[in-house]
């Protein structure tokens, strides 16, 4: 269930004809652009009726030989807004060549309307039956794209606008391997908390909040994970392994890569404690082992099923390629696997840095966090390197990085000096 605005030109009784056929089809629910406004400019009250709806219905239809300028605003928004494929013009008796050259690129239906023999009525579900087949099919979903918009989809979660299993599991998945990045685990949660949602949706949920509390608990991976809290995130990782499949292969898949992947880290993290007996230790490293090795069969899987989310591959594979080499390291003492998982994790990590500087151009924060992270994992990739021309080339990049980074520092450590000096004044 999810919403359709319907914005149009020169006839609202067709734009209500519709919306009552689509109220009726039991998946979508029509906003139909406009009404008594309830701010004192009308723009406002359309960008909100906008900014809850998934798809769009632009009508547009002659008023005295031209479009009205309201709908053109709304044209132009939505396609700022939207996935190309989330907006469809009906273009009625007119031609899509009639277009201005920065609307050509719009998904458009041209309907040649009979006002003397068609009535609205008839026009609205012609329209309707265009519509539904394409509202109908599911897009493959770029899961990085909302990793990149993490702060709408956050905005949706907190709307309670995600109105099926898949989209909760959407965004859910999403947040938990955003918030990492943009150190919203404990806003996150607080919206788990207060999410009611139906069985099937409920253990994927439980999961998530078990998911973001091992790195809560640990603070953000800096320390080992306490046994009350190890023994709760295993139990619902545990569940999630023996869940009901309920949704479809791509989510279930995705479903598999994060159990994997978190049961493996959070042995990691309790094998951080020093009063472990030996037979614990030697099964939460078998453990921590198997899972990680099995996410990389699961990513691969994943790769050969949805292509679109290849930059999602490489950030899955750069963090999973560091855990893999630091179990082998820690609990092993393979320094020869350690060494090769190393490598491939600054190999990925560099890739994707380089992709998201290429493809998500406006997300600054993103690539300097990636940029961050390869520079780390190339330092410490130096430290076990044999002595090359190549490593001496990582030297000086890894120098010349920090240096810049230090002149940011020192100028921040500035910043907050000078802050800090006018609160201590704020009471004198």
């Amino acid at each position: 269930m999810y919403n359709v605005f319907i914005g149009w030109s020169g006839n609202k009784p067709l734009a209500d004809k519709l919306a009552d056929l689509i109220s009726q089809s039991g998946g979508m629910r029509p906003v139909v652009g406009g009404g008594v406004p309830c701010d004192m400019f009308v723009g406002a009250q359309v960008i909100d009726q906008i900014s809850r709806c998934k798809k769009t219905i632009l009508l547009a239809e002659d008023k005295d030989g031209m479009l009205s300028h309201n709908l053109m605003f709304e044209w132009g928004y939505v396609m700022a807004k939207f996935n190309i494929h989330d907006i469809h013009v009906f273009l009625i008796n007119k031609s899509s060549r009639d277009l201005p050259s920065d609307l050509l690129g719009s998904w458009v239906s041209e309907i040649s309307a009979d006002r003397e023999r068609e009535s609205d009525d008839d026009i609205a579900k012609r329209i309707f039956d265009i519509f539904l087949p394409n509202a109908m099919k599911e897009e493959e979903i770029n899961y990085f794209d909302l990793i990149d918009n993490w702060k709408q989809v956050f905005v949706n979660l907190t709307d309670d606008i995600a109105d099926s299993n898949q989209e909760v599991f959407d965004y859910v998945f999403t947040g938990c391997m955003a918030a990492y990045y943009y150190q919203d685990y404990q806003n996150l949660r607080m919206v788990l908390n207060g999410f009611h949602v139906n069985k099937q949706t409920l253990v994927f949920v439980n999961f998530a909040k078990a998911y973001i509390d091992v790195f809560i608990d640990s603070e953000n991976l800096t320390s080992p994970l306490l046994q009350e809290s190890f023994f709760n995130c295993v139990q619902a990782f545990e569940m999630a392994k023996n869940r009901d499949r309920v949704y479809d292969e791509t989510r279930e898949l995705i479903f598999d890569i994060l159990v994997s992947d978190v049961f493996a880290l959070s042995c990691s993290l309790y094998l951080r404690n020093s009063d472990l007996d030996r037979d614990t230790i030697d099964h939460c490293s078998e453990v921590a082992k198997q899972n990680a090795i099995g996410v990389l069969a699961f990513i691969d899987e994943f790769e050969k099923k949805s292509p679109v989310n290849s930059t999602l591959i490489l950030l899955l594979r750069s963090y999973i390629f560091k855990d893999v080499a630091h179990i082998y390291m820690n609990q092993y003492g393979d320094k020869e696997n350690f060494f090769a998982y190393l490598e491939k994790s600054v190999n990925e990590r560099k890739m994707l840095w380089q992709t998201v500087l290429a493809y998500y151009p406006r997300n600054i924060f993103l690539s300097t966090k990636f940029e961050q992270e390869y520079i780390l994992a190339l330092s410490e990739y130096c430290n076990y390197m044999p002595d090359s021309f190549q490593k001496t080339l990582y030297k000086k990049t890894i120098l010349s990085k920090m240096k810049e980074w230090e002149k940011e520092l020192v100028y921040a450590s500035s910043l907050t000096d000078k802050i800090r000096g006018n609160i201590s004044k704020f009471d004198s």
